[in-house]
């Protein structure tokens, strides 16, 4: 008995002394300070400054941001240590050829919540990142997929014909999405996505005109999006003959009114854009609207006329005034991508001429603008819409200036003009752009006045910035005198960027190249914060910069045999579809939906929306290959993926330094031209350490 008590007795101080530790480990974090767990964790965490100069740098060329806890969780953890060159721990770990990160690390660092209570210091970027994880929207990647097979029945839909008009369109349309587009498709919706498409809305209109009807078009979407129930529309047709330019003009003015009130507001956050399908509907086909005008516009111009020198004033003035009934209603869109290829492909600083080009038709004054006077000339495509805009917004018509001693009353809008025709390039040739005489010297004053308090107070701080960094680097001349030259290729150091650096740069990079430009700010309460996505399902083209885009949408058109968008074959399909509301009678009865659109007895009726169709789009085989791209790029998701581990492969850790218990210091390299210092200080959290604070050190 006295030996059973004996073996109880023992194990109860065992269990004492067991609960002892248990209770005092709970109440004492685990520092791990040892020297081999401090040697071991600093090695650990040079990785997440590899992670860290991703986040800081951009992916290589690339420039991307993308999510640092997404490549640490996909791209570190599950490696295997040696493939990290993760090497020389202490024997007594153990460690082996097929010891992973991860297994080794969870001894010390808890991984799920690693990074969710770091703070970081205000140089580590925070402007938002990437996710691995987005995903092109559905819809689209349904329609890349499908494209060929859906062309090829739209090219030759007798063949299938049979097949259709039995087909039940409920198998992959939903009724309740087929009911919602049944009520979008008024008569007054498609009668203004048929106006999106025809030059009928243009009769007897100039081809200014028809822009400005356009302005009208654009000024009621804007209302429309942010103010549906206002109820304000426009009209920009319909005008009876006799004072059709009257009306048009009265319409056009209170269109300016409507878009400076709209973009004022945006501006200053009093208005916002809410989408709704069925509430903007009209919106969306008065934007249709005005990008079809534009581009059946731009088409009128040639490759020669957009890429061999500046273009003449007499002959953007011709094409102006061409009347709308006389201009073929499509763009071909090989000339216009074989134009957008020479600018971005510019090897021989050429390529500004393309955009002073693109400026001077879109918003060149034909007339010599006086900056004192009133502009006595036309619209001039965009110009006097810039102008208004411009004007309305800032609340003022007119500024003082005092130009090499003499003091002049400046008018806003003829500023605006000269400065537009100044930056094509003006000459006192026959048929070139001219701009009031004095607009040189006024360039050049502003330098000098840039480092007057008094000024400087009423110049925007971004471009007050952007001025200095001329004036500081003694461009001010070079910038007076070829203002979009000077833009194209000016070396970053300058100015932070170049037109040509920025078309070769992902869409997604462009906004932290010009955030000085745009009004980014360094300070706390601007940035989203550490690792915040911005991602969105359209990452797939936001991830490609515009040069990529134009090279492979030009690749995928110039190898069609078809190049051409025919507006008029489109508003035929909407005609045919109105007709005895044969489309919005097949979404109510999915069952039959081909009846509707044209199947009958196994044929394709003539004239119906199936015949009109494969007569347009059924001819459009440039559209299956720009699918095609599109449906790559969709593809091409795991893109981020591989510039991550490509980045992670050039990348560096060339010294640790242990600062303290749980604080490293990281000097991390791309081996060319960057170098960081990253501090990374670690914390306990239930037994096992997470990050505490990350600091870029100077």
């Amino acid at each position: 008995m006295k030996k059973l008590l004996g073996i109880l007795g023992a194990v109860s101080l065992s269990a004492s002394a067991s609960v002892s530790v248990v209770a005092c480990s709970s109440q004492r974090p685990n520092l791990f300070n040892d020297e081999i767990s401090q040697d071991t964790l600093s090695k650990l965490m040079s990785q997440y400054a590899k992670v860290l100069f991703i986040n800081q740098n951009g992916a290589g060329d690339s420039g991307l941001h993308i999510s640092p806890g997404e490549i640490f969780n996909s791209k570190i953890k599950s490696q295997y240590l040696d493939k990290l060159d993760l090497t020389k721990f202490d024997k007594s770990l153990e460690i082996s050829d097929t010891t992973r990160f991860q297994e080794l690390g969870s001894n010390y660092l808890n991984f799920d919540k690693l990074s969710s209570e770091l703070s970081v210091s205000e140089d580590i970027y925070q402007n938002g990142v990437m996710s691995m994880e987005s995903s092109a929207p559905d819809i689209l990647k349904t329609l890349a997929e499908n494209a060929p097979t859906l062309l090829s029945a739209l090219a030759n839909p007798s063949a299938l014909a049979g097949i259709l008009e039995k087909f039940d369109m409920s198998s992959l349309l939903s009724p309740d999405i087929a009911q919602v587009f049944g009520k979008v498709l008024t008569n007054e919706n498609m009668q203004l996505i048929e106006n999106a498409f025809s030059n009928e809305v243009y009769a007897n209109m100039s081809m200014q005109q028809a822009l400005d009807s356009s302005v009208i078009g654009l000024a009621n979407a804007l209302e429309n999006l942010t103010n549906p129930s206002s109820g304000v529309w426009i009209e920009y047709t319909g005008f009876s003959d006799s004072n059709m330019s009257e009306q048009l003009e009265a319409n056009y003015q209170k269109a300016i009114g409507s878009l400076s009130g709209v973009i004022g507001g945006l501006i200053s956050g009093t208005k916002s854009i809410n989408f709704d399908l069925i509430k903007n509907l009209p919106a969306i086909a008065e934007i249709i609207r005005f990008i079809r005008t534009l581009l059946v516009y731009l088409n009128q111009y040639t490759f020669d006329d957009y890429t061999n020198g500046i273009i003449k004033v007499n002959k953007v003035e011709t094409v102006r005034s061409k009347k709308m009934q006389d201009v073929a209603n499509e763009v071909d869109l090989k000339p216009l991508l074989q134009s957008l290829k020479y600018m971005v492909n510019d090897t021989d600083n050429n390529g500004a001429v393309v955009i002073k080009n693109l400026l001077a038709v879109v918003a060149g004054s034909v007339k010599t603008t006086n900056i004192q006077e009133n502009y006595d000339g036309g619209h001039d495509g965009f110009a006097d819409l810039l102008g208004n805009v411009v004007v309305n917004i800032a609340g003022m018509e007119s500024i003082s200036v005092n130009v090499s001693g003499l003091n002049l009353e400046i008018n806003l809008k003829s500023v605006i003009r000269a400065v537009l025709n100044y930056c094509v390039g003006t000459s006192t040739g026959e048929g070139d752009w001219k701009s009031d005489s004095l607009m040189n010297n006024v360039i050049k004053a502003i330098f000098g006045l840039v480092n007057d308090p008094m000024i400087a107070e009423t110049i925007p701080q971004q471009l007050l910035d952007l001025l200095i960094g001329i004036s500081d680097a003694g461009d001010a001349s070079k910038f007076s005198d070829d203002i979009i030259g000077y833009l194209w290729n000016q070396s970053d150091e300058t100015i932070g960027f170049s037109i040509k650096t920025l078309l070769s740069t992902p869409m997604a990079s462009i906004p932290s190249l010009l955030e000085p430009l745009l009004g980014g700010s360094s300070s706390e309460s601007s940035k989203l914060g550490y690792d915040v996505s911005t991602s969105s399902e359209f990452d797939f083209i936001l991830g490609k910069s515009i040069k990529d885009i134009v090279n492979d949408l030009s690749e995928a058109v110039d190898k069609s045999k078809n190049t051409k968008m025919d507006f008029d074959g489109l508003t035929k399909v909407i005609k045919a579809a109105r007709k005895d509301d044969a489309l919005v009678k097949g979404l109510s009865d999915l069952k039959n939906l081909f009846k509707y659109l044209g199947i009958e007895d196994g044929k394709v009726v003539a004239g119906s929306v199936l015949d009109e169709l494969s007569k347009s789009v059924g001819t459009w085989d440039w559209l299956a290959n720009v699918l095609e791209v599109l449906g790559k790029y969709m593809n091409s998701g795991s893109d981020l993926g591989k510039l991550a581990s490509d980045a992670l492969e050039n990348i560096s850790v060339t010294k640790i330094d242990k600062k303290g218990v749980n604080d490293f210091v990281y000097t991390v390299t791309d081996g060319e031209d960057i170098l960081d210092r990253y501090e990374i200080t670690l914390k306990p959290y239930k037994q096992k350490l997470i990050i505490d604070k990350i600091t870029l050190v100077k």
